[in-house]
């Protein structure tokens, strides 16, 4: 996924590809810090295997939903 790379102004910070996603994945119930068109994911130390695929189930499901626009 990428927005237009040949543009040559910055535009409104909240409406980046990233922010995007990270609010639809808020959505969802995953928090997600965005940084332009990165996304950071900050679980716990102590995340268990189940626990990472429920955080990706959500990813995608945020994924798709962008997709979908």
């Amino acid at each position: 996924l990428r927005d237009d790379a040949t543009a040559k102004r910055t535009g409104d910070p909240s409406q980046t590809l990233g922010a995007v996603i990270a609010d639809r994945a808020l959505d969802h119930g995953l928090v997600l810090r965005s940084r332009g068109n990165l996304l950071a994911f900050c679980p716990p130390l102590i995340i268990t295997p189940e626990e990472v695929d429920e955080m990706f189930d959500r990813f995608s499901k945020a994924i798709c939903d962008v997709l979908e626009q």
